[in-house]
């Protein structure tokens, strides 16, 4: 049987890395040694309450939720999810660039169903895609013209993103949809463009060909004071 030191710790590296927080980053908003923060990940050492508060703070979240398990979702639930299955989902690659912090390509994974959805964000390897450091579910909005779908990271209920799809895809290969993503403390506020492919994309020259927006682009948004995204089909 685990000691609640450990315990306490796993929950500890399991909400620090769902917020996409590293030990450097943790130290650093609590004032306290990296090593430190270690030790208490690996259960080497004690918490009292005052630290278990501040970590809690430092990770937005309550610090119940450090000590109840029932707060604590598995990682076999969230992120390799049993339910997913083709019959029931359709898959989707999604690649985007991101340029806030340091310019780079996003790699993510979205599975849509009937009425759910879920989105495996920044993913290493497309193919294990539960490797990821973000998971989003919710809800998918269906018209005759669009797809829109809402996800929500269920580790924090002010993380959300919002994206609009063509509906129905039927053969496309390749198409452009818009997204917004709205969050405290994890992310900044962003709203863009996603590329979604029904097969993986790796070649890098490709991506910085479909991905950076045009000149024509730049030119829309100046002139109608706003961003539109067409869901074309790609070549």
């Amino acid at each position: 049987m685990k000691s609640i030191t450990t315990m306490v710790g796993e929950r500890i590296r399991f909400f620090r890395k769902s917020r996409g927080i590293t030990i450097v980053e943790l130290a650093g908003r609590m004032n306290i040694s990296k090593s430190a923060i270690s030790k208490y990940e690996r259960g080497e050492s004690a918490i009292t309450l005052d630290i278990l508060s501040e970590i809690a703070k430092a990770l937005q979240i309550d610090p119940i939720q450090l000590l109840d398990e029932s707060y604590l979702p598995s990682e076999g639930s969230i992120f390799r999810n049993s339910d997913i299955s083709e019959n029931s989902y359709n898959k989707y690659f999604v690649y985007t660039f991101l340029g806030h912090d340091k310019a780079y390509y996003s790699k993510n994974v979205l599975f849509i169903g009937n009425s759910t959805a879920k989105f495996y964000a920044e993913v290493e390897n497309e193919t294990e895609y539960w490797n990821c450091k973000y998971y989003y579910a919710g809800n998918v909005f269906n018209d005759t013209a669009k797809k829109r779908i809402v996800l929500i990271n269920p580790l924090n209920e002010l993380d959300i993103i919002i994206t609009e799809i063509e509906n129905p895809l039927g053969n496309t290969e390749k198409q452009y949809s818009f997204f917004a993503s709205f969050s405290v403390g994890v992310h900044y506020p962003i709203a863009g463009r996603w590329l979604i492919s029904r097969k993986i994309i790796n070649s890098t020259s490709e991506l910085g060909r479909l991905l950076p927006l045009t000149n024509d682009d730049l030119r829309s948004f100046k002139a109608k004071g706003a961003f539109f995204v067409h869901g074309k089909n790609i070549q």
